[in-house]
């Protein structure tokens, strides 16, 4: 169970996968793409006022679940440890892009924007 603390606003990043502004891939293995997408996920955080402390739930697609403990060295270092989020691991057959070997949707809170009404 994962309780969002009310009053709180939910931060989203959706669909982060290994690719740069120009739409080229970034990395040919896993542990590449994933410190790619994360540093992007840094910055989509930071600009929502979030951070990773911030992140819940994670969901992970990869191409093969055999990725995983590549995948997971480097998910690793971006959380303090005990403060992990729930996650939510996927293989699947076919990601959006040629190339991809993973994408990942990050769910974060932020404490709510007081009203000044």
């Amino acid at each position: 169970v994962i309780g969002v603390q009310q009053g709180s606003e939910l931060v989203v990043t959706s669909g982060q996968a290994p690719i740069s502004p120009e739409g080229v891939v970034v990395g040919d293995n896993v542990a590449d793409q994933t410190k790619y997408m994360f540093e992007n996920c840094r910055t989509q955080l930071a600009k929502s006022g979030c951070g990773f402390n911030d992140v819940y739930k994670c969901i992970v697609f990869l191409k093969d679940i055999k990725l995983w403990p590549a995948f997971n060295e480097v998910y690793q270092t971006y959380f303090t440890a005990g403060k992990m989020p729930a996650r939510t691991a996927i293989e699947v057959s076919a990601l959006p892009v040629d190339g991809f070997l993973v994408e990942i949707e990050m769910w974060a809170t932020k404490p709510a924007k007081s009203s000044s009404l």
